[in-house]
């Protein structure tokens, strides 16, 4: 009896730049100032922003009396990857018979 199996596999590739990484050693977190784990006010700002949007989406989704103004609130909140992750990922399946 001969018995066959077959698998689908799947490649993609990666369309997010991580070539800007490195394996460096990092100074401990023992060694950096308190300040360094405290946000800035700009992140502050950057996450009342996004909260406000999130917020928004609970109540046009939950409120029906808010349902008409679901078309200005954003569908996606915008981060330094935006641009990058809008590209398709190319895709390729391979069928492999063991």
């Amino acid at each position: 009896m001969v018995l066959k199996l077959m698998a689908l596999c799947f490649a993609s590739a990666h369309t997010t730049d991580s070539l800007h990484l490195t394996d460096q050693r990092v100074t401990e977190a023992a060694n950096l100032p308190a300040d360094a784990f405290l946000p800035s006010a700009s992140d502050t700002n950057k996450l009342r922003e996004r909260m406000v949007v999130i917020v928004q989406r609970i109540l046009v989704k939950n409120w029906p009396s808010l349902k008409s103004l679901e078309k200005h609130v954003p569908v996606h909140i915008r981060h330094r990857f935006t641009s990058t992750m809008q590209k398709e990922t190319s895709i390729v399946k391979k069928r492999l018979r063991i």
